[in-house]
């Protein structure tokens, strides 16, 4: 009798051990990025943004996010840091055909 009792017993103690912390490892896991480093600024979702990337910038419009062109002029830049507006550069890279 002390040895159908040990047989159940032991299979929920094994059971029990395989929890999502312990368990086997997921074969695809979802990648998560690292967190930002201390300072570093990270859009929230309901920020209003700009988008302009060609010509000269449109400083009047009122947004809290710009994402301008990687050569737009400093001050441009410089003016809308002090108006509390954050900047995001873009960049377009085409590689070299060899």
């Amino acid at each position: 009798m002390k040895r159908t009792f040990f047989l159940p017993a032991l299979f929920l103690l094994l059971l029990a051990g395989c929890t999502p912390e312990t368990g086997p490892m997921d074969p695809n896991p979802i990648p998560t990025s690292p967190p930002p480093a201390a300072g570093w600024w990270r859009p929230t979702p309901g920020l209003t943004w700009q988008w302009q990337l060609d010509e000269e910038v449109d400083t009047s419009v009122e947004a809290q996010v710009y994402a301008i062109d990687l050569h737009a002029p400093q001050e441009t830049i410089d003016a809308l840091h002090a108006r509390g507006v954050k900047v995001i550069c873009y960049i377009s890279v085409v590689a070299g055909a060899d």
